[in-house]
């Protein structure tokens, strides 16, 4: 008697991955009691969710190439999605800027980016550093596609390594947020950088 096959669902390790981070981001979210909008945070994860199971399915049935393809390129499309949804998420805490500022001038005994700002005051140096932060998204869209193309068989792992770098950093971003120097100085005031004096300014 022939055996009827079943579809073998094999998740790959990114998208392991990323329903984790699911996981833990909405723990993180349903524990925020203040948080007014949770809704909207929670359907996009299901929603996101469906589409990554939807796809895990679909290519059990169909072993296309493309279909691999897609579900890869759909856990790395999510990176541009989950950055500023951390935004969305850490406004309901209290910004941690005057931690660093006050670390910073205990290591230093002065603001190295208050200064740095004073030192470096070209227009073309400014638009340097923007264009290497532009840079920064090339080089892991380029370095992924490289590795794709050249050595397949480091790319699932690879791949792994850069996804896991970013959900560490958006928890990061998540539980302890900042503002950064740029937008702190500005909310208490030259006069108290220059006294070493950094208030807690709330969210």
């Amino acid at each position: 008697m022939k055996k009827i096959s079943t579809p073998k669902f094999r998740f790959f390790l990114v998208e392991k991955l990323t329903l984790v981070y699911i996981f833990v981001s909405s723990v993180i979210i349903l524990s925020l009691s203040r948080f007014n909008s949770i809704y909207p945070l929670m359907m996009h994860r299901f929603i996101i969710m469906s589409v990554i199971l939807f796809l895990v399915y679909f290519n059990s049935i169909l072993n296309w190439k493309s279909i691999k393809i897609l579900r890869n390129l759909f856990i790395g499309i999510l990176i541009v999605f989950w950055y500023p949804e951390t935004f969305d998420i850490n406004r309901f805490i209290s910004n941690h800027d005057y931690l660093l500022a006050n670390w910073d001038q205990m290591l230093f005994g002065f603001q190295p980016a208050f200064l740095f700002c004073q030192l470096f005051t070209w227009h073309w140096f400014s638009e340097l550093m923007y264009i290497g932060y532009f840079f920064y998204y090339l080089l892991i869209v380029g370095s992924i596609a490289y590795i794709y193309f050249s050595h397949r068989e480091y790319f699932e792992y690879f791949f792994f390594t850069i996804l896991f770098s970013f959900f560490v950093y958006y928890l990061v971003f998540i539980i302890f947020p900042t503002a950064g120097p740029q937008y702190y100085y500005s909310a208490i005031g030259i006069q108290n950088i220059k006294s070493g004096v950094f208030p807690e300014i709330g969210n």
